[in-house]
């Protein structure tokens, strides 16, 4: 008898894991991404990449990302941080599963004080990068856990004396902090675009719509 079900129970486990290959191998993750009417996105608050506004968010990959999905049908977006389907944003190195959008330098910036530090306060979205040495012997480097905007303002107001932001987030807030200055490019970052259950075919799609004349100019 307990031969019997022995083999009774294996003929299942077969079964099962033959159904599961077949299923993983008709749908692949592009067609199961297709399907879904809720897109799960995660996104670094950066103007950049998303900027929330009253009436609706805005942002240079947010924008994008919309009209990606447009190509799909009409697609709701969530904000999640577990369980995603797309996650934008800064990479130091090589990642899985993931597409490299553009290259965003990143600059050491100041305010036009006199009475400055030798203090930098890098976000730590930004800890992995590397730092020369020449750049490390001269300055302390201090990390933080504060939002881009609180860390524009205290630099604006001399509450820090530098900061490293990328060159996009420097644009936008000089128009409203024009006493920011560029000291010099300290290394360079990708922004990508991660896809954390693809099988391939997802970031392939992606690859054709940027190529395709549906796509919108994605290089700044």
């Amino acid at each position: 008898m307990l031969k019997i079900f022995v083999r009774f129970l294996t003929t299942v486990i077969l079964i099962s894991a033959a159904y599961l290959v077949y299923v993983n191998s008709k749908f692949s993750s592009l067609q199961q991404f297709t399907d879904k009417k809720i897109i799960s996105v995660k996104l670094q608050n950066l103007p950049e990449i998303i900027l929330p506004l009253k009436e609706d968010n805005v942002g240079y990959q947010y924008e994008f990302l919309k009209s990606f999905l447009s190509s799909f049908g009409k697609k709701e977006i969530e904000f999640s941080s577990i369980n995603n389907d797309i996650e934008i944003y800064y990479e130091v190195g090589k990642c899985n599963k993931c597409i490299v959008i553009n290259k965003q330098d990143l600059l050491l910036i100041t305010n036009n004080d006199e009475k400055r530090n030798n203090n930098i306060e890098v976000l730590d979205i930004y800890k992995n990068i590397k730092l020369n040495k020449e750049l490390t012997n001269k300055y302390k480097i201090n990390y933080t856990s504060d939002n881009l905007d609180e860390h524009i303002y205290n630099l604006s107001n001399n509450l820090i004396s530098y900061a490293i932001v990328t060159r996009s987030s420097y644009l936008f807030y000089k128009k409203y902090y024009p006493n920011l200055d560029i000291i010099r490019k300290v290394n360079s970052i990708d922004l990508v675009w991660r896809f954390p259950n693809d099988d391939g075919s997802i970031v392939d799609a992606l690859l054709s719509y940027l190529q395709s004349d549906e796509s919108i100019d994605i290089t700044e």
